[in-house]
């Protein structure tokens, strides 16, 4: 409040310094007050907490869950697959299994406190954030994703640990976002465009290469000139032969080249036309997503020359000089040298 001039005169100056005692409504102000300071301080603590999807420790993040995410998908089949490969490095596995276990685990508390945009802006309320989480379907295969169902392996043998372990590849759309948000930072999205169509096509060949090993050893190696041949040839004994060969194999089937052996039964029949339906898949998916990157990069090429055409035109049908239709031509070419093409006003 303003202070009273005129009542100031008529004070003592002992009486200056007197303050009014405080009353039961100032000491109720003051717990009100610090009730809220409280609270707000709680708030900001909960919203320091959550992260943003464009940050950079998120991004971080999601390097190391799409770490994780990769090694089961690329490992585990191999080692469900190949027997000697899982059970030479019993040890190893176990760690690298139970460390990615540990990661996704967290990968869960980070969804937790993941904030998202609503009407432009982002959320931060942790109690929304968790409820909005565990209505999704992506909640419900996260958590089917870390169940402990290579605990079986107690019962049945350590050998069939990597079959029990293949719910962990319920965390694909983790790998797939870091994809996106490396594409959305990177300089160069189309080198990397190319770059993750290549690792798409080295996967699939990779998982049609274990399958045609399992499948071989369920139709009994060796059994005709089909499969992969028997083990006990010193030749296809060792297990870098095995992988390598079966590579190969599925290289040339899902490229469709064909230079394989010719299939003997009714199973290897159906196997190689599954196999050819994505091989011819794969054969489109490349030529279309080469074909649009291409374009793509020529897309700044393609809208320069369709200006320069539509002036030459309209030069033509004004009845230009030649002369200054060439100066023109070479102003063009000028701009298009010294990359300055695009009119940034």
């Amino acid at each position: 409040e303003r202070p009273d001039s005129f009542l100031e005169r008529f004070r003592g100056p002992a009486n200056m310094d007197i303050q009014a005692p405080p009353s039961r409504f100032s000491h109720s102000h003051t717990g009100s007050d610090t009730e809220n300071k409280i609270r707000r301080s709680r708030c900001m603590r909960r919203q320091w907490t959550v992260l943003s999807p464009s940050d950079n420790i998120y991004y971080h993040w999601l390097i190391v869950i799409g770490t994780a995410a990769f090694y089961n998908w690329t490992i585990l089949v191999v080692r469900a697959c190949f027997d000697e490969l899982q059970t030479e490095n019993i040890l190893v596995w176990l760690v690298l299994d139970y460390v990615c276990d540990g990661i996704y685990i967290l990968d869960i508390v980070v969804r937790l406190h993941t904030g998202f945009l609503d009407q432009g802006l982002l959320v931060k309320d942790v109690k929304r954030l968790r409820e909005t989480y565990m209505g999704t379907l992506q909640c419900k295969l996260d958590i089917c994703s870390i169940l402990p169902t290579d605990l079986l392996y107690l019962t049945i043998g350590m050998s069939f640990t990597p079959l029990l372990r293949f719910n962990r590849l319920l965390r694909l759309s983790r790998l797939l976002e870091l994809f996106e948000r490396t594409e959305t930072r990177t300089s160069y999205p189309n080198a990397f465009r190319i770059w993750k169509l290549v690792l798409y096509i080295l996967v699939i060949i990779h998982w049609n290469a274990c399958g045609y090993y399992s499948f071989s050893k369920a139709l009994g190696l060796g059994s005709d000139s089909w499969v992969y041949p028997n083990a006990s040839d010193p030749e296809f004994g060792s297990l870098s032969r095995s992988y390598i060969y079966c590579l190969y194999w599925s290289t040339l089937t899902l490229t469709t080249i064909g230079e394989t052996p010719p299939p003997e039964r009714d199973e290897e029949y159906l196997f190689l036309i599954f196999d050819f339906l994505v091989g011819v898949l794969i054969f489109a998916s490349i030529v279309g997503n080469v074909g649009s990157m291409i374009s793509n990069m020529n897309a700044t090429r393609a809208t320069f020359q369709t200006r320069v055409d539509a002036l030459k035109h309209y030069m033509h049908f004004r009845h230009v000089s030649k002369v200054l239709e060439q100066r023109v031509i070479r102003w063009f070419d000028y701009l298009w040298t010294n990359k300055k093409t695009i009119d940034e006003q």
